[in-house]
């Protein structure tokens, strides 16, 4: 019927201190971007947030979008080279990452609802893991 979307998660197994360091990074970056959500922000300042965090943090960048529509529609799409700005009930998938050559990767994807004032995350699962 032309609906489509995607979540992702990364999960540490064992008690690996590296990892679980780089996962708090991602997340914190996300938290970052999330904070910017809101009806009117450039949809650019969502991909620049957690890249610039990143990169802070001493992490590479990821070679993909930031986000994507969620339901078949074409906006919002979160990149740097977007020019349109946030729309109250806009819906994304929102996925700040980062891939370490020859080591692994960290990938954190909910989906997100701009609402009149700021945003909701939609998925259940992300809702109890990204509490802040």
């Amino acid at each position: 019927m032309g609906y489509d979307g995607c979540i992702a998660y990364t999960f540490i197994a064992g008690q690996n201190r590296y990892w679980k360091d780089v996962l708090e990074k991602v997340k914190h970056a996300l938290y970052l971007g999330l904070e910017q959500v809101r009806p009117g922000i450039p949809v650019r300042v969502l991909d620049e947030v957690p890249r610039s965090e990143l990169r802070k943090q001493g992490l590479p960048d990821y070679p993909h979008l930031t986000g994507h529509p969620v339901g078949g529609f074409y906006k919002p799409v979160i990149a740097d080279f977007i020019d349109y700005r946030l729309e109250a009930n806009m819906i994304f998938a929102y996925e700040p990452a980062t891939y370490v050559p020859g080591k692994g990767g960290i990938r954190i994807e909910p989906h997100v609802l701009v609402t009149s004032s700021d945003y909701e995350i939609l998925t259940e699962f992300h809702k109890k893991t990204l509490e802040h």
